[in-house]
């Protein structure tokens, strides 16, 4: 039962045997219906457009108005008492009794950076959320280089996938480079597995590119495929993740299931296994700071 005090749990696994781990984060959601028990909410879109529009909202719901309410944006603090043209702020009392204060706005995204938060704060209920916005650059404007990177988020030892990394500017990019497998792709990199090249759009924009097709037989979890251009000082990496394949018995491979959310005083499963050639004495878990080892007796 998840009747935790924290806002955030861990449910891990471990194998001395395999030297093999992993963790699930819990988010325990607060009953909104429970004027008691105040709640945070936040919206903003994950990425936008340079240029583009869009709302910003965020708001308490809790047993009583929040006059500490207040957001930041663009280096900028909105309290319940500013006077914006950008946003407004308000309250209003819900069915069953709790008053929601809120602050919302609509802004043009020309900002100079690429990511921007949004934030929210209450000091009264101790409570704050953010939100991460990503600008993304127009590429049908060739003054202004984008870049583009894509790589597999995940893929099975020993499988083989596409990798490709492209800036479009106004111009070809000779000092574009790729970093996989610890070396370097250069557009003069004469390699079996990658290939570079350029292309001209109908609007007068050039697509500078080093594309390849790998095999996935790394030692390590996790890889990083990167990509760089000192000409327009642009930078993008993607991180893949080598899964194990769980029908070769001598390569161990552990599973983990726990809910991503649920709500306080909520019930649900927690389990976690790992697959190997042989039983694993030594595989435990931890949750709640107590271990659960193969021999622990548990009513749970």
């Amino acid at each position: 039962k998840f009747n935790c005090t924290t806002r955030f749990k861990y449910f891990s696994c471990y194998s001395r045997k395999y030297r093999e781990r992993k963790s699930a984060l819990i988010e325990i959601q607060k009953n909104s219906t429970n004027t008691s028990t105040p709640i945070m909410h936040i919206r903003a879109p994950s990425s936008i457009s340079y240029g583009d529009f869009s709302s910003l909202s965020c708001a308490i719901t809790a047993d009583s108005y929040d006059e500490s309410l207040y957001a930041s944006w663009n280096y900028k603090r909105i309290y319940m008492s500013t006077n914006s043209t950008d946003f407004e702020t308000g309250f209003y009392e819900n069915r069953n009794g709790s008053i929601t204060t809120y602050i919302s706005g609509f802004v043009k995204f020309n900002c100079t950076t690429r990511i921007k938060y949004f934030s929210c704060y209450s000091r009264k209920y101790h409570e704050r959320k953010s939100a991460r916005i990503e600008v993304q650059k127009n590429s049908t404007n060739t003054s202004t280089p984008i870049m583009h990177i894509r790589a597999p988020s995940s893929i099975s030892y020993g499988d083989s996938s596409s990798l490709s990394c492209a800036i479009t500017a106004d111009s070809y990019d000779e000092s574009l480079y790729a970093y996989w497998n610890y070396k370097r792709i250069y557009m003069s990199t004469n390699s079996t597995d990658f290939e570079t090249g350029s292309y001209e759009h109908s609007n007068g924009s050039i697509t500078t590119y080093i594309s390849g097709f790998v095999k996935f037989n790394c030692t390590t979890r996790i890889k990083y495929f990167s990509c760089y251009s000192r000409k327009y000082r642009e930078r993008k990496s993607a991180r893949v993740e080598i899964q194990k394949n769980s029908t070769n018995t001598s390569t161990p491979i552990m599973h983990i299931r726990a809910p991503s959310s649920i709500s306080y005083g909520d019930s649900s499963s927690l389990s976690c296994a790992i697959t190997a050639d042989s039983y694993d004495e030594s595989l435990y878990a931890s949750w709640n700071n107590e271990r659960i080892n193969m021999s622990t007796n548990s009513t749970d």
